[in-house]
């Protein structure tokens, strides 16, 4: 994982799983825990390996949307809950 001002991008195993921009000026917090998910069910063992934690300078510039507008081919999100079979993810150049 690797979080430069509100830039987050993640890797499992060293493929890339996210790269967001949090432009959420009045819901996000720059600071914080550190926290990784484990899913609920039955008892299991958990590994992690070769966590490195970097302390970055605090005046990192945050991204703004203007300076990095989303795609126009790109997908929006599925919202969780029960969706109409037919329902298929919105593009952002086709709203």
């Amino acid at each position: 994982m690797l979080v430069r001002g509100n830039h987050h991008q993640h890797w499992i195993d060293g493929h890339p799983t996210a790269d967001l921009i949090d432009l959420d000026e009045k819901g996000r917090s720059l600071e914080g825990v550190l926290a990784v998910q484990v899913h609920v069910g039955p008892a299991m063992k958990i590994q992690y390996k070769d966590f490195k934690i970097k302390h970055l300078p605090d005046n990192l510039p945050l991204l703004t949307a203007e300076d990095h507008p989303i795609p126009s081919d790109a997908y929006g999100v599925k919202p969780q809950g029960r969706l109409p079979k037919d329902w298929k993810a919105p593009v952002y150049g086709q709203r």
